[in-house]
């Protein structure tokens, strides 16, 4: 990964724990992460999920986060 992170590229964390805060701030005051970050938690991801998460609201300091499911079509019996 540091290949990606030396580049500049953001990191995202996300987690399911309540560790999204501690984390985030680990990374940048104690690894001195400079990279973009963005590290949330109470989201369950199950395989084939992926997440839009949309930008900060100053008034709250939450973003908003959409989960998406990649469904694709099971075989239909005859065909």
């Amino acid at each position: 990964m540091s290949a990606l992170l030396d580049k500049g590229n953001p990191l995202v964390l996300v987690s399911d724990g309540d560790i999204g805060g501690l984390l985030g701030l680990h990374l940048r005051e104690e690894v001195g992460l400079s990279n973009p970050l963005i590290s949330i938690d109470g989201i369950e991801l199950r395989e084939f999920d992926y997440i839009d998460i949309g930008a900060l609201i100053p008034s709250s300091g939450a973003a908003p986060v959409v989960i998406k499911s990649l469904v694709f079509p099971g075989q239909q019996d005859g065909v």
